[in-house]
């Protein structure tokens, strides 16, 4: 286990995960033991979980239970106080507005899967929450753990004051009605982005129960432990990963170094250092996610050569045949893929 993976998160996200698995009559010591895990792995809070050893637990769990809404009652299970340092701070928040920029800000500590952002749009407050890496067929179910589990932070934090208007997820249903039925809203399916909104009016009333003190004590943990997390990467993975969060609209150089509070110059000379360039990096992103997107059926080569920022689909082959050896249709169609 490693915190210094760009797409992790919290192992006490696992337990509670191996928790329900339980309460589901599943045996997690040989669930666990299949993937060269034991329980003991799972004792220390504090730590991450890479993507690429949480993806196999995550769909033998699914095999297991044959439960297609696993992560809706997975994400239902969590509380305020499972989201560690974080959960904390939120508690502590003056609205449900400052509630979710916490949360949005902070959310490295907890998990790396995906980035949120904030966007008003009239009378509502949406928060949209897109994949630092594509999820493949687990998205829906990511996805759908995270907006039940805020919606219980933002009941228990509002006292019900403030509600979840409505969601929005990019996969189409996977467990029938049992999303509606879950968070008590309407549900649409295959929309341009995943996540939720609340009402301008009940994001901004005051929270009785929020500490001031308490607050801005908690995000300066945060921060220590955001910069802390940081320092241990090296340039060449914050680059990555910055640029994974904000795919797919990849920052420039000048946009990379401001983000990483460094010159364009300082950037260039530490990344001649590590001996990699900005545009390898780049590239390594596209190919990564070019690849992972060709797994899936529903989107065109065309439009996957735009969301990569390739305005010429003729280029973004050119690209992905450097880079693999095969077009993006050969790529499509080999075994396995």
């Amino acid at each position: 286990m490693n915190g210094l993976q760009d797409s992790a998160l919290s192992v006490n996200y696992v337990r509670q995960l191996a928790d329900q698995l339980q309460d589901m009559g599943v045996d997690v010591a040989r669930w666990l033991g299949d993937q060269g895990f034991a329980a003991r792995d799972l004792e220390h809070a504090e730590k991450l979980m890479s993507w690429d050893l949480f993806c196999p637990l995550l769909e033998q769990a699914l095999a297991l239970t044959d439960e297609p809404a696993l992560g809706l009652l997975f994400g239902q299970r969590l509380r305020v106080n499972s989201h560690g340092i974080v959960g904390y701070a939120a508690m502590n928040s003056s609205s449900v507005r400052e509630v979710l920029q916490v949360v949005s800000r902070f959310l490295p500590l907890r998990i790396g899967l995906v980035t949120m952002r904030l966007v008003e749009r009239g009378r509502y407050l949406d928060l949209c929450i897109e994949e630092s890496r594509p999820l493949g067929a687990l998205q829906s179910q990511v996805v759908g753990a995270i907006v039940v589990a805020l919606k219980n932070v933002i009941d228990f934090i509002s006292l019900g004051r403030c509600t979840i208007a409505r969601v929005a997820f990019v996969s189409p249903p996977v467990a029938g009605d049992r999303a509606e039925t879950l968070l008590a809203c309407p549900v649409n399916y295959r929309q341009a982005w995943s996540g939720f909104s609340v009402r301008v009016e009940q994001a901004d009333q005051p929270l009785t129960n929020g500490d001031p003190d308490a607050f801005r004590q908690a995000c300066q943990l945060c921060e220590r432990e955001i910069r802390k997390m940081r320092a241990q990467l090296s340039v060449r993975a914050q680059v990555r990963g910055l640029m994974l969060s904000r795919q797919p609209a990849f920052p420039s150089l000048s946009e990379t170094a401001a983000a990483l509070h460094m010159t364009t110059r300082t950037l260039h000379r530490r990344l001649q250092e590590e001996q990699v360039s900005f545009q390898e990096i780049l590239d390594e992103v596209r190919r990564g996610l070019a690849m992972e997107y060709l797994k899936r059926r529903d989107i065109t080569i065309k439009e996957l050569g735009y969301t990569l920022g390739y305005h010429d689909t003729a280029n973004f082959r050119r690209a992905f045949k450097r880079w693999t050896g095969l077009s993006p249709l050969q790529f499509r169609q080999a075994p396995g893929s």
